[in-house]
């Protein structure tokens, strides 16, 4: 795997995160196993490798699923605090010692990890058996008294011991102890265990979580995520690759630590903004030679650093309906060797039949910094066996914050550095690693 460090000297002195404010209240000490860094699979939850493979469902079938789950993560950006995790992407970790393995949602939308536990009040279904705490020697209940129940949002039950209540845009929970425990990443080859991380053992769980999977982990940077529990050891970095989705996908990968580190030819390097969720700044957006500008407003009317979401979870990429329709018209005069059709999915507005990749313009998205040349893999899509659609949609409600999503991203390593504050991305094929 071709992994290389972050270009970031040219914002290091002026964007330099402070840390401080993340972790100074937390009492988390992370021990690790390793120091260099490591490596998981990153699964498609409907690739043949995932427990929530469908073998029944058409390839058509999953598409139009994962574009239904997008449009209602979307909404929810907005309305809520808290997004759906009904989840795109599984990756394998295990808890406990000996060590327990379950699959969960990787989820940059949210923070906390959760898996399902024993004794269960109520459980959605899941492939494996539930991870039973009184099997592992190293599970350890938190005091409701203790600073870190506190910085973790958690509240006494009646035997004084700390639990947690996470609750979803869509009215889905989770609710149980929250805990220390060691978690291990890897089960071929060279493992990554880390001792004292604190995540919530759900007893009570319900909603519209996949059934299949054991719980979340959560990516983001607030203080309760796997990012900064580990800090110590992979110091604010993590990085994915997302390969395409096809009938034969295969894992992407997603990386923290040293491991997570890109450079090399044709990476680019722009601001990351942290508010709430991973923001970049988006000023424009090229049609071949043709640039289309970028303004945006708060619909909160909250003053904003970053203006579009960049986001693991979602799958189209949606703008503010003026420069959707700018870059519809835009791409449409763009292609004049074919006509337009309707999508077969319903989803997309602009779509071809007998599309050809040479036939597809160039779109150039304008980051902070950095231009990220998108190729025709990441702008049209596959609807059904004969029809293409353009894989960006307009962001509906006034309320909608623009989103940049997986589509867009699939064939990059996408690098966060959150000590530095930048976000990186290199092209790549992402099956090959």
């Amino acid at each position: 795997m071709d992994f290389h460090s972050f270009s970031s000297s040219s914002f290091a002195l002026g964007l330099l995160f402070p840390l401080v404010l993340l972790f100074s209240c937390s009492l988390v000490f992370i021990e690790a196993s390793t120091d260099d860094g490591f490596t998981v699979d990153l699964i498609h939850r409907d690739s043949p490798e995932s427990p929530l493979y469908n073998p029944s469902h058409s390839l058509y079938e999953r598409i139009k699923r994962t574009y239904h789950r997008s449009t209602k993560r979307k909404i929810f950006f907005a309305s809520t605090g808290m997004v759906p995790n009904e989840g795109e992407y599984l990756m394998e970790i295990s808890f406990g010692t000996p060590p327990f393995k379950t699959f969960a949602i990787a989820d940059s939308g949210s923070d906390l990890a959760w898996t399902q536990c024993k004794p269960c009040t109520h459980c959605f279904k899941e492939k494996f058996p539930i991870f039973n705490p009184k099997n592992s020697s190293s599970y350890k209940s938190l005091p409701c008294t203790s600073k870190t129940c506190h910085a973790f949002n958690g509240f006494c039950n009646k035997n004084g011991l700390c639990e947690y209540d996470q609750l979803y845009g869509d009215m889905s929970r989770s609710y149980g102890d929250l805990a220390s425990e060691t978690i291990t990443f890897g089960s071929k080859g060279k493992r990554a265990s880390f001792s004292n991380f604190v995540f919530g053992c759900g007893h009570n769980n319900s909603g519209v979580f996949p059934q299949k999977s054991s719980g979340i982990v959560g990516l983001g940077f607030g203080e309760q995520s796997i990012v900064s529990q580990l800090n110590s050891s992979i110091n604010g970095k993590f990085s994915y690759c997302l390969g395409l989705f096809t009938e034969e996908s295969k894992s992407g990968k997603l990386s923290f630590g040293k491991k997570a580190l890109v450079l090399g030819h044709g990476v680019v390097t722009t601001p990351l903004i942290l508010d709430n969720y991973y923001y970049l700044i988006l000023q424009g957006i090229s049609v071949r030679n043709k640039r289309l500008n970028y303004s945006y407003i708060s619909p909160l009317h909250k003053p904003l650093k970053g203006n579009i979401i960049i986001d693991s979870g979602t799958t189209a990429t949606y703008l503010p309906d003026n420069l959707y329709a700018e870059l519809e018209s835009t791409v449409k005069s763009e292609i004049k060797s074919t006509k337009d059709v309707k999508d077969p999915l319903g989803f997309f507005k602009l779509c071809y039949e007998s599309l050809h990749d040479g036939n597809v313009p160039i779109i150039t998205l304008h980051f902070k910094g950095a231009d990220l040349k998108l190729n025709s893999s990441n702008t049209f899509v596959k609807t059904s066996d004969t029809v293409k659609c353009l894989g960006f949609a307009s962001a509906g409600s006034a309320r909608s914050i623009p989103i940049f999503g997986n589509i867009a991203q699939n064939n990059f390593w996408v690098g966060y550095d959150l000590e530095n504050k930048v976000v990186s991305f290199k092209p790549s094929d992402c099956t090959k690693h």
